[in-house]
């Protein structure tokens, strides 16, 4: 999107992304194989695709969350202790639902390189979350989902799609992030010194601020410094 890597590089970038996942995907991929070749049918009877889609609602996955296990409860308590909170409690469903639209204004105000980016994992990461959701009446990707989980063991044991939430967290941070940072330099506080994200809060080199002094990073994080003139972002 930025046109910073070429597009042979960025199929490398993938291809060796791709090797290293499924590296570290075979404990579970041999247990999957050993189940269905020695085991009894358990997905036929447990976690049915409309049993996990029923609770991923795009409302719900925007919030981080829309995983049917967390809403799950018996006779005792809630099966996730944390779940009362975020289903009953009107001023916690409220913030929840106030993070991530402040982050939609955010994306929406300020200019940014790899805004397309984040927004695209939004979005993207918002509909594979959602999945099969509604299961009587699906979008055409989750009519998909709904016939890969019917048809075949493989596509039932990929059905919950919603464990991809983590990927809209990261677009609503990255999103986030932005807006802080264009607060920030229009208050006066320059550039890549001055970060709101844990990411960047230590820093190997020095770094230049807007005034074109230099500023070697602490122990403590960076150091900020006082610009005369806000720093625009890339575009």
């Amino acid at each position: 999107m930025s046109r910073e890597a070429t597009a042979r590089s960025a199929v490398a970038a993938a291809l060796r992304i791709g090797i290293l996942s499924l590296g570290v995907s075979l404990w579970w991929m041999a247990g999957l194989w050993a189940e269905g070749a020695y085991g009894i049918n358990v997905l036929k009877f447990t976690e049915t695709l409309p049993t996990v889609s029923i609770t991923s609602l795009s409302s719900e996955v925007l919030r981080g969350l829309g995983y049917w296990y967390f809403y799950g409860q018996d006779k005792l308590q809630p099966w996730t202790l944390a779940s009362e909170g975020y289903t009953q409690w009107p001023w916690l469903i409220g913030v929840s639902f106030a993070v991530p639209a402040l982050c939609f204004v955010m994306a929406m105000l300020a200019r940014w390189r790899y805004r397309a980016f984040a927004v695209g994992l939004i979005l993207v990461g918002t509909v594979l979350a959602v999945g099969a959701y509604p299961y009587s009446n699906p979008t055409p990707f989750g009519s998909l989902i709904k016939t890969a989980g019917s048809d075949s063991t493989l596509g039932l044991a990929m059905r919950s799609t919603n464990r991809i939430v983590p990927l809209v967290i990261l677009g609503l941070a990255s999103s986030s992030e932005l807006g802080c940072l264009r607060s920030l330099m229009h208050s006066g506080w320059s550039d890549s010194s001055c970060s709101c994200s844990p990411a960047h809060s230590w820093r190997p080199t020095s770094h230049r601020c807007g005034t074109g002094h230099l500023s070697p990073p602490t122990s403590s994080g960076p150091r900020r410094c006082r610009a005369t003139s806000p720093t625009p972002l890339p575009i």
